[in-house]
């Protein structure tokens, strides 16, 4: 398991990389990141812990999202449909 820090650091990166250019890879690349930092040993943040949880369930919707077509906009009515996080 990677070290609690290069795990931030590479979640830092694939978000900058994501917000260049948007792909269901990088977005499921992130919601597993998300996950190591919700169960990794070393985080000993409930807050942190809690965030890795909500914030991989959200990427993995997204990365869904997008590979179903549906983030376009002219999709945007079928994305908000389908973006129930909670």
């Amino acid at each position: 398991m990677p070290n609690i820090d290069s795990l931030i650091v590479s979640l830092l990166y694939l978000m900058t990389r994501h917000s260049q250019a948007p792909k269901a890879a990088l977005q499921q690349a992130i919601a597993d990141h998300m996950q190591v930092l919700a169960t990794h040993p070393d985080c000993d943040s409930s807050i942190l812990q809690d965030a890795g949880e909500r914030l991989s369930r959200y990427w993995r919707q997204e990365a869904r999202i997008h590979e179903q077509g549906l983030d376009e906009d002219t999709q945007y009515s079928k994305r908000d449909k389908a973006m129930s996080v909670h």
